[in-house]
């Protein structure tokens, strides 16, 4: 019998995904972090908060390339280093859901259609699928599903063969397993996941999570956590660290999860996220909240380093970049803001947060207070920190 550390996947061995088949050992990653948080405050211990190894994954984006079978395309993540694409139909991280998702794909392409579907070549650049994303709104066990497109919304024809497909599916939902139903369109030779347009084709629009008693609407356009359970147990430890009546201002917010679950004990919440979709799922979190909460919310759209106004009347900033770390430009301006007496860094990529933390404690005047790490992919080599920084009086 397998035990609770253990995740026991039969694709370990050729799956890129996972580096570690158990999480009884902290990964390589968090050493290198408690060393270096040890150097930064003598005897410091860097917790690691741990949740579930296996079905932890709700949110995947996998990869679709053509096989020799016209009617079997390979859906799985690409070898380390190469297009290789390995198949993953029993992976133990996925929430089961995505796995059955995949599976009932599959299927469906195995049944009579009345046009073909193609699958993406890597040498030739022809076919039309590239990329699936299975999304899994806990609550009811729906999966939102999205297919990626190399050709254009414009292109009549083809998205007439893929609407076909979408609609099939939706008629031999008898379980009512689809949630919606979703066609990206990414015509451009690009590493690049997804493109700017996006057509629902069935179901409804949003995903709905409930983070921190607060009812939060996901699309499948912006970037949402795999790992909710722990997500969720980051943005309480944020709270925690967050005073009554503080003015926070919140940079590379996503649609702002953190910012809306502080905005009840706070006297201001300014949320900033440069990608275009975010602030429509903000409103529609936003409108169910208490209407004096509302008031204290505010979004703007835009990049980080073209938003250093918003520091202004602010004391404490928060910020969650993606894994490249802090825009060196904004970073500079962070360090100055002389009204910003805490600073709460959600890092993805230690690399690069090891970067940012050595320049904020070189030049400016933030002191680290505290950190923590979060095993959000159990079984790689990677884990998210939290870090919060404070102006000494």
């Amino acid at each position: 019998m397998n035990n609770r550390f253990d995740i026991s996947c039969t694709h370990f061995q050729s799956c890129p995904g996972c580096v570690y088949p158990s999480i009884s050992k902290p990964p390589e990653i968090f050493l290198q972090a408690q060393g270096f948080f040890q150097k930064i405050k003598k005897g410091f211990i860097l917790p690691l908060i741990q949740g579930a190894p296996t079905g932890w994954r709700s949110r995947a984006k996998l990869v679709v390339r053509a096989s020799s079978n016209p009617r079997a395309p390979h859906i799985g993540l690409f070898q380390e280093g190469s297009h290789e694409v390995v198949e993953i139909p029993l992976c133990q991280v996925h929430h089961p859901q995505i796995n059955e998702a995949v599976k009932r794909f599959q299927t469906a392409l195995q049944e009579p259609l009345a046009a073909p579907l193609s699958f993406y070549d890597e040498k030739s650049g022809k076919g039309d699928l590239r990329y699936i994303q299975c999304i899994v709104e806990r609550r009811s066990g729906k999966v939102s599903l999205s297919f990626v497109l190399n050709f254009s919304i414009n292109d009549a024809m083809k998205l007439q063969v893929w609407k076909t497909f979408c609609k099939r599916l939706i008629e031999q939902d008898e379980s009512y397993f689809w949630h919606s139903l979703w066609l990206n369109f990414n015509p451009l030779k690009t590493n690049a996941i997804f493109g700017n347009e996006w057509l629902k084709i069935a179901g409804q629009e949003s995903l709905w999570e409930q983070i921190m008693g607060l009812e939060i609407p996901f699309g499948p356009s912006h970037f949402g956590q795999a790992n909710l359970d722990l997500f969720e147990r980051l943005v309480q430890e944020i709270g925690h660290h967050v005073e009554e009546e503080s003015r926070v201002v919140e940079f590379y917010a996503g649609m702002g999860v953190i910012g809306l679950t502080l905005a009840k004990k706070c006297a201001s919440v300014t949320i900033s996220e440069r990608e275009m979709s975010a602030e429509h799922f903000f409103l529609i979190a936003k409108e169910r909240l208490a209407y004096i909460t509302q008031q204290k919310l505010h979004f703007v759209t835009g990049a980080a380093e073209n938003e250093a106004k918003l520091f202004e009347g602010a004391d404490i900033c928060i910020v969650d970049p993606p894994r490249k770390g802090l825009d060196p430009a904004f970073l500079q301006k962070l360090c100055t803001a002389s009204s910003i007496k805490k600073l709460i860094y959600v890092s993805c990529n230690f690399a690069s947060f090891e970067r940012d933390c050595t320049q904020i404690l070189s030049t400016s005047t933030f002191q680290l207070l505290d950190a923590k790490s979060y095993l959000f992919f159990p079984g790689t080599n990677h884990i998210e920190t939290l870090a919060i920084f404070i102006k000494e009086p």
